[in-house]
């Protein structure tokens, strides 16, 4: 499906930095998605589906990046070229390339079992500085789960309020990822884009800086089409 931007919405997008739009997964694609990162997180903290709720957010967080390359059920979204086109509409960029997705919950920040991951997303970042990946181009932060939460900043939230919505994002907008505390009913999967000539460059930060080394990539490599496909030309 392609999504058809209006020139109101290709300004406000240039003007802010940032643009939502609703109903850009149907509930059967929700739930597919949903299935597979069950299927993901349960596989990565060897334990059984149903016990994923008794484990922390910031345990779930620490294992919920590139959650795409264990499930093609999540791949046929995070990779889908319709969704990647409209960012290149609205950067104006002609190639996009998958850079990676993260799962996003409410988090605690005194968690003992995982710190760094915590402490990753108590600061207003932008993409660009949170990514261990040069030009990046944008991203798309999805509502996976929940209900609507009411919202008093939801004029001024990067977070979308509707399950199945999703928000573009520049790669230089902060985002103040805080405000999952304000949704503890709400999952959100951030998908991170970049141009064609992108590389893999150290954010010493992230606490997933090092994980593309397990890919066979070393600092200052390019990212190449097999391990982070181009989604959009």
């Amino acid at each position: 499906m392609k999504f058809a931007l209006t020139n109101e919405q290709q300004r406000y997008f240039e003007t802010h930095g940032a643009l939502e739009l609703e109903a850009l997964l149907s509930a059967a694609q929700l739930s597919a998605l949903q299935a597979g990162i069950d299927e993901v997180l349960a596989s990565r903290l060897n334990v059984p589906e149903e016990r994923l709720e008794r484990m922390t957010s910031d345990e779930r967080m620490a294992v919920g990046r590139d959650a795409w390359r264990a499930s093609q059920q999540i791949k046929k979204v995070v990779a889908r070229s319709s969704l990647a086109e409209v960012l290149a509409e609205l950067t104006r960029e002609r190639v996009i390339r998958l850079g990676y997705d993260q799962l996003l919950l409410p988090f605690s920040t005194n968690s003992n079992k995982a710190p760094a991951a915590a402490r990753f997303y108590t600061q207003k970042r932008s993409l660009k500085e949170i990514s261990a990946l040069t030009e990046v181009t944008g991203g798309l932060l999805l509502c996976i789960r929940g209900n609507v939460e009411p919202d008093l900043f939801a004029e001024k939230s990067l977070f979308p309020q509707a399950l199945g919505s999703g928000t573009y994002l520049s790669g230089d907008i902060e985002i103040d990822f805080q405000e999952l505390n304000c949704r503890p009913t709400q999952q959100f999967l951030l998908i991170v884009y970049t141009t064609g000539k992108a590389a893999y460059t150290l954010q010493p930060e992230d606490p997933h800086t090092h994980a593309l080394k397990n890919l066979g990539y070393v600092f200052g490599d390019r990212l190449n089409d097999v391990l982070h496909p181009i989604v959009f030309r």
